[in-house]
C-alpha cells in the first residue's frame, strides 16, 4: 500500500480528505489550500493540482470499471470530476495538471459550502451524491460513461426531510444541514444513502421500486421509540456526525453502518428491511414524508472515546472498524468471542 510522504508533516494546510483506490495501490488527499496530491505504493507523489479554490474537504476514486476517476468537493460550493489522461489521448479543453489528471466537469448546483461527495456502487453505473451546507443532498448521474464531462442532476431533497423547518430556523444556524453521506454497498436493494446531520440526526434516504423518487426510509432511533418520554425522533446522537461507513454487503441477514460524532462516541447500528412491502408504503413515500415501514435499526453497540470522533472506515468484509479520533489517533476495534466489540491492542 502507498505510504505517507515523507515531508508531510511540513506541510502547510491541513488535510481534510485521504482516499485510497480500489486496489489499495494509489491514495489521494485533498486538503485546506484546494489542492489534490496523487501518491504511488512507494509514497512517490505522481499528481498534484490546485483543485478548488477554497478548502477541499473530500476526495475519492469511482469504481476502476470507469477507469482512473476521481471526484472532490469543497468550500467553494464546486463538485468536481477528474479524470487521468494517457498523452497519446487527444488533448482535453480543460488545463491538464500535473501527473495528468484534466477536469472532466464542474457541478454547481450548490448554494453553501459542501461537504461530503461519494460514488455510488458500480453495479447502478456512474453516480455520485453531494451534500452541503444548503441542507440539500444532490444525487447526479453519468448516462454516458465515455463522456464525463456530461452528468444529470437525478435529485435533490432536504437531508431531514421537514422543509419546513428551514423556514422557522433562524439565520446562521444550520442545525440540520448533512455532515456525511455513506451509499448502501448492496448489489441487489435499489439504491440508498444513510446522512450524518450536524444536529446529531441520522436519517436513510432511498429509491421508491415503486415511484422511482427517493423518499426517506428511516430516521435512527437510539433507544426503543415505544418507551414513554422519548420524542417521536429521537437523535442518533447528542451532537454533530462527523462519519458515516456502511459496511460491506457480504451475505448478513441485516446491514451494519458505524457512525461517528462530536459527541466522543462511534455507535453501531443493525438495520433490516422486510422482505414484502406493507401497504402504507405503497400509498406514502413522499420525500418529506414518513419514513419506510419496511426499514428498522436499533443501535447494537457503542464505543466511547476520550475525544470526538472523526471518521469511521470498515474493512473489506466488514469485520473491523477503523475509527480516527480527536486525539490524533486512529483505533482498531473487532468482534471477540462473545460478540463484543473491542479494541485490537497495539492499534492507535
Amino acid at each position: 500500500m502507498p505510504t505517507a510522504p515523507g515531508n508531510a508533516s511540513a506541510a502547510p494546510s491541513s488535510v481534510h480528505g485521504i482516499s485510497y483506490d480500489y486496489y489499495g495501490r494509489r491514495v489521494a488527499t485533498c486538503s485546506s489550500d484546494g489542492m489534490i496530491c496523487v501518491y504511488d505504493e512507494a509514497g512517490h507523489k505522481t499528481g498534484e493540482w490546485r483543485a478548488h479554490n477554497g478548502s477541499c474537504f473530500r476526495v475519492v476514486w469511482a469504481h476502476p470499471e470507469f477507469g482512473p476517476v476521481l471526484a472532490s468537493c469543497s468550500f467553494d460550493r464546486k463538485v468536481c470530476v477528474w479524470e487521468e489522461a494517457s498523452d497519446a489521448e487527444d488533448p482535453a479543453p480543460h488545463p491538464r495538471p500535473a501527473g495528468g489528471w484534466r477536469l472532466a466537469a464542474e457541478l454547481q448546483q450548490a448554494r453553501d459550502s459542501l461537504h461530503d461527495v461519494a460514488f455510488a456502487p458500480h453495479v447502478h453505473g456512474l453516480w455520485l451524491a453531494s451534500c452541503g451546507d444548503d441542507r440539500l443532498v444532490r444525487v447526479y448521474e453519468a448516462p454516458d460513461v465515455m463522456r464525463l464531462s456530461e452528468w444529470l442532476a437525478s435529485a435533490e431533497f432536504e437531508a431531514s426531510g421537514e422543509t419546513k423547518a428551514r423556514a422557522a430556523e433562524a439565520p446562521g444556524q444550520r442545525g440540520a444541514a448533512p455532515q456525511c453521506l455513506a451509499w448502501n454497498p448492496s448489489h441487489v436493494e435499489p439504491m440508498a444513502l444513510a446522512l450524518g446531520l450536524a444536529d446529531g440526526s441520522v436519517h436513510l434516504w432511498g429509491v421508491s421500486e415503486r415511484a422511482g423518487s427517493w423518499a426517506r426510509l428511516l430516521v435512527l432511533e437510539p433507544r426503543s421509540p415505544g418507551r414513554p418520554g422519548l420524542a417521536p425522533y429521537p437523535l442518533a446522537h447528542s451532537d454533530c456526525v462527523r462519519g458515516l461507513s456502511w459496511a460491506p454487503d457480504v451475505g448478513r441477514s441485516h446491514h451494519l453502518l458505524a457512525t461517528a460524532s462530536r459527541d466522543r462516541s462511534v455507535k453501531l447500528w443493525k438495520l433490516r428491511v422486510a422482505a414484502a412491502e406493507p401497504e402504507a408504503a405503497r400509498e406514502g413515500g413522499a420525500a418529506g414524508g414518513a419514513s419506510d415501514p419496511r426499514w428498522s435499526g436499533e443501535c447494537s453497540a457503542e464505543l466511547a472515546h476520550e475525544g470526538q470522533v472523526w471518521r469511521v472506515e470498515w474493512n473489506a468484509c466488514g469485520s473491523m472498524l477503523a475509527v480516527a479520533v480527536d486525539e490524533g489517533r486512529v483505533h482498531v476495534y473487532s468482534r471477540d468471542e462473545a460478540g463484543d466489540w473491542q479494541r485490537e491492542p497495539g492499534a492507535g
